[in-house]
């Protein structure tokens, strides 16, 4: 209320807005953490099936090693393995995406790496056995591209706070009374 003497004025709210937070985050929070979830699973498999990272950044092609090994398909999807590892759950007031696969972040990130003599022998013994090499090429650089799967643009951002919208549009009569 405010009254400067002359005119009282008075506002009132028939909206409880400590009830509407309280009931958001009992049921809305956790429904949100839900559809944020689905969401983002859904946003993961999609760049495993098109082979593009976040912002529809394409993911680079085989490398001629890995085409000579004979390991011709999928991106990244030989076995099914990285992509059937990776699990989201709801933690509290968080969404939590991981995988177990140790080589997941090399994957995502890409890597360089200087082959050992043995490895190198491994390589010229079964990878090139009908190359005309005479014999192991000694230690090498082998780069692997990345490729990444984690990690959201802006589309994916604004895609959740559209959910977290729709969320809370759904709950907005939660705190008024009789209306």
């Amino acid at each position: 209320m405010y009254d400067n003497g002359d005119v009282i004025f008075t506002t009132e709210f028939n909206f409880d807005l400590d009830a509407w937070v309280g009931e958001f985050d009992k049921e809305g929070l956790h429904s949100l953490l839900v559809d944020c979830n689905k969401y983002l699973r859904h946003v993961i498999d999609v760049r495993f099936m098109r082979h593009k990272g976040p912002g529809n950044i394409i993911w680079p092609l085989n490398s001629p090693l890995t085409l000579a090994a004979g390991k011709i398909g999928s991106l990244m999807r030989g076995t099914g393995g990285l992509l059937n590892s990776i699990k989201s759950t709801i933690v509290g007031d968080e969404v939590i995406i991981s995988t177990n696969k140790k080589y997941a972040q090399i994957l995502s990130k890409g890597a360089k790496y200087r082959t050992t003599p043995k490895q190198s022998y491994f390589l010229w013994a079964n990878v090139f056995p009908d190359s005309s090499v005479a014999g192991p090429l000694g230690p090498f650089e082998i780069t692997l591209p990345a490729r990444p799967f984690f990690g959201f643009d802006d589309k994916d951002k604004q895609s959740i706070r559209e959910l977290a919208r729709k969320h809370f549009k759904k709950t907005e009569r939660m705190g008024t009374h009789g209306l």
